[in-house]
């Protein structure tokens, strides 16, 4: 995350570091039991479909329905994450600004 010298390092490819902390695990397995589903809110809004003509209300229609067929097979934690002005998404957001 950070230069040796340390200076914040501007990440422009979050799958990078997806695939980097990616657990693997083997296809044979076939049953996989999972506790808990973390999901990033802010990515949900953009695959939840948004009706092309509605308000909000048609959009909770949909996500509804995406969240509770995920709570079939376990719990799910849905975070909007906040950026604090000291954090490193403010950081990145800044610099790309320039």
């Amino acid at each position: 995350m950070f230069h040796d010298f340390g200076v914040m390092r501007i990440c422009k490819a979050k799958s990078d570091l997806k695939k980097r902390l990616a657990k693997e695990s083997s296809s044979r397995c076939g049953t996989s039991t999972v506790a808990a589903k973390v999901l990033d809110g802010s990515a949900v809004l953009w695959v939840v479909h948004w009706p092309a003509k509605g308000v909000i209300a048609d959009f909770v229609l949909n996500f509804k329905p995406y969240i509770a067929k995920m709570l079939v097979d376990s719990d799910v934690y849905l975070i909007f994450d906040r950026y604090r002005g000291y954090s490193t998404k403010s950081v990145t957001r800044e610099v790309r600004g320039m």
